[in-house]
């Protein structure tokens, strides 16, 4: 019978063809569009080096043994177990002039892992805001976001919600 012919990852195909194939993807959200204002995070600045915060009162974690840091539901930083990942992350910031960017770096430790950027001007080298990486921790890892880069950018103060409610990361787990 040419319907069993075939395997994918050991599945056969049924008599009308279809593969039923099972998979399961380790993953987690921080940021969900919530509303709360930048000034209830622990940001005390928006400069360089400054450290960015996220906002999530239920964050979705999927992957064994990742943990979120947080303070006021606003994150300060993730561990990762070893292995293998994708993060992902976006944000936008309230601004005071025009030629106003940010750049927003992933971190570990005073290592840069990813970055992205937002803004109007060259500066910015992409102005929708995503950043991606891959980083494969060999031990439990933390990371961080921290501004690399700011110019015209308003203050803690004046930000209202925006953080909260444009700025989100996502992991994959891709392999062990």
């Amino acid at each position: 019978m040419s319907h069993n012919t075939i395997a994918v990852n050991n599945y056969s195909p049924d008599i009308t063809s279809d593969i039923a194939l099972s998979s399961s993807v380790s993953f987690a959200v921080f940021g969900k569009g919530e509303t709360s204002a930048y000034s209830n995070s622990p940001a005390t600045g928006l400069a360089t080096n400054d450290q960015f915060y996220f906002y999530d009162t239920t964050p979705i974690n999927n992957i064994t043994g990742l943990t979120f840091s947080t303070t006021n539901n606003w994150s300060t930083q993730f561990t990762l177990p070893a292995g293998q990942y994708i993060v992902q992350w976006s944000f936008h910031l309230e601004y005071t002039a025009t030629g106003w960017y940010s750049h927003l770096n992933l971190k570990q430790s005073s290592t840069i892992v990813g970055t992205c950027a937002i803004g109007e001007t060259s500066d910015a080298e992409q102005s929708n805001g995503w950043g991606i990486a891959y980083i494969a921790p060999t031990s439990n890892t933390t990371y961080d976001f921290e501004l690399g880069g700011v110019a015209n950018i308003d203050t803690v103060a004046n930000q209202g919600t925006t953080p909260s409610e444009y700025g989100a990361f996502y992991i994959w787990k891709v392999a062990d």
